[in-house]
């Protein structure tokens, strides 16, 4: 029995230091950060930033991949699949993988993902091609369509764009006419050849034509401004209580050793409030987060339920 006991103690000890001398040696080859959406929008913009972060400080290559489709499901079931190793990584966009707007995303996401740390929120804006219009206003925009009912049309390229721009559309007493794009970059490029007079999205991707001076931002879905266009009034102000956002963090799948996520959190964090990342932050999105972990994963849960009663509310069906 003692012979078994010392047996049985040197296994443990083997496994343990092996796996100390792996988590200490992490990360020996390239790591892989997924984006699920196409290249060019916002997300990528912000992970090409942190790949940069990282590959400084783990002496590593950091490879950023575009996995876009299927309202984020392959890249984010890129992230999921992979071996919880720490060499595949993401930043995801959960409400949008889950299944209130998709019907492939898991029951819970927080059990298909580690978190390894927030990194941002963003409201959406509502930009407009003011070729027509001639609009500087929201309200002056909303009596232009209203004199153009069903000969407007918005860009759509994710689920929570087409609730957004249809929750204004209610509001608003509007039939501004759904067309479906690939990606920011494409809504974005339609959005400045006036193919379609309204985008409703992230900062960055309404912002990119804004500097041409034939797109301008009306107003933000939220009750507060951001920071990073401080000018630009919240559709609340307009007299429009509508409200939309997104938050993003990294992740990898479920079952990542501590060691690996102890060593990777504080690395992510120290990129989200450095320099570079607070300038892009504040021209893609909105606002770095510096919660913990577990005030992320609350916040999640309930954007979830927002755009659950979003979905409800348009009678919105998973696809």
């Amino acid at each position: 029995m003692n012979e078994f006991k010392r047996l049985w103690c040197v296994v443990l000890l083997s496994i343990l230091t092996g796996a100390s001398v792996q988590a200490q040696e992490y990360p020996t080859r390239p790591i892989t950060l997924i984006v699920p959406l196409a290249p060019g929008g916002p997300v990528d913009i912000q992970t090409r930033v942190l790949a940069k972060f990282m590959q400084d400080k783990l002496k590593v290559s950091v490879l950023v991949e575009n996995r876009p489709g299927a309202q984020t499901v392959l890249g984010a079931s890129r992230v999921a699949q992979a071996t919880p190793d720490g060499y595949t990584l993401g930043q995801l966009v959960l409400t949008q993988y889950s299944r209130v707007l998709n019907k492939d995303g898991p029951q819970d996401v927080t059990q298909v993902f580690d978190l390894v740390a927030p990194g941002w929120i963003g409201p959406y804006v509502m930009a407009v091609n003011t070729l027509d219009s001639k609009a500087k206003t929201l309200q002056e925009f909303i009596t232009y369509a209203r004199a153009n009912q069903g000969k407007l049309n918005y860009a759509n390229n994710a689920v929570t764009n087409q609730l957004a721009m249809e929750s204004f559309n209610r509001l608003a007493g509007l039939k501004i006419v759904k067309i479906d794009y690939k990606g920011n970059s494409q809504a974005s490029t339609a959005l400045l050849a006036n193919e379609v007079q309204v985008y409703m999205g992230l900062l960055g991707g309404a912002a990119a034509n804004v500097a041409t001076g034939k797109v301008i931002i009306l107003g933000v879905a939220d009750d507060k401004r951001i920071p990073g266009a401080p000018t630009i009034p919240t559709m609340t102000e307009a007299g429009l209580p509508l409200k939309a956002y997104l938050t993003g963090a990294y992740y990898g799948p479920a079952g990542l050793p501590k060691a690996v996520l102890a060593k990777l959190e504080p690395i992510v964090r120290e990129a989200v409030v450095s320099t570079e990342m607070e300038r892009v932050t504040l021209q893609q999105v909105g606002r770095g987060l510096t919660v913990s972990n577990a005030e992320y994963l609350r916040m999640l849960r309930e954007e979830i339920d927002f755009w659950a009663g979003a979905a409800k509310n348009e009678n919105y069906k998973p696809e």
